[in-house]
């Protein structure tokens, strides 16, 4: 066999074995993934904006990356500007919905979503330690939307989990506010904060960071840059 066969078989063995540990890889029956972005076209997947155009969404192979490809979000904190990174039905850009869709879920044995992550160190401080400030939000079936916050370090990749009884309801924004379930009237009047009939799609935005000390945005040019991948329902 000559050197060039050789070295063409041993890639074709290597491919074969790479291929074969995926899909001998055990799934955790608990977590149902509806995102991974594995493709350079994963950016077309999903909507995403901002107020002040400072959010740039990419996909990226990133070295410390352990899935291949994932989301690159990098934004230049401004103060009161917004921005978000959106998934699913509902949304203005009608292609972004999930790459896998269960036809048959049981929405009552969903108890949340999780999503992993990495934040660079954020630039543009010499305050250390620097944490950034990550909100998701659901949208369920009934077209509300809900909300819950966390802190997230950075350095290293980690799994973020939202569980569906920590949402709150946005007072700040609806869509609709018809979709919103309320308990009592007048002055007592409040959300239930429930998610009904399933999710229809998640969202997205960096709020910030938390330091030690105060940061002034205006003088202060805060670069957060973080990757996402695989966001998944629980069980």
């Amino acid at each position: 066999m000559t050197r060039l066969r050789k070295t063409a078989v041993l890639l074709i063995v290597s491919a074969a074995v790479v291929i074969a540990g995926t899909l001998l890889r055990p799934a955790n029956p608990r977590r149902v993934v509806i995102s991974r972005f594995d493709s350079r076209d994963a950016v077309k997947r999903v909507e995403y904006g901002s107020r002040d155009f400072n959010l740039a969404v990419g996909s990226s192979s990133r070295s410390a990356s352990p899935f291949g490809r994932s989301l690159k979000l990098s934004l230049k904190l401004i103060p009161g500007s917004y921005n978000f990174l959106a998934c699913g039905q509902g949304l203005i850009e009608k292609r972004c919905e999930w790459e896998n869709r269960p036809a048959r879920l049981d929405w009552d044995e969903i108890s949340g979503i999780s999503y992993k992550i990495f934040v660079e160190p954020v630039k543009g401080t010499e305050q250390r330690p620097v944490m950034v400030k990550i909100a998701t939000d659901i949208i369920d079936g009934d077209g509300e939307i809900l909300r819950a916050s966390r802190i997230v370090h950075t350095g290293e990749w980690l799994e973020e989990r939202v569980y569906f009884k920590e949402l709150t309801t946005r007072y700040d924004y609806q869509r609709d506010w018809n979709s919103v379930k309320w308990t009592g009237t007048g002055d007592d009047k409040t959300s239930l904060s429930r998610v009904d009939n399933g999710v229809k799609s998640y969202q997205f935005e960096v709020l910030g960071i938390v330091t030690e000390r105060p940061v002034d945005l205006k003088t202060e040019q805060i670069e957060v840059v973080l990757y996402i991948d695989e966001v998944a329902l629980i069980r």
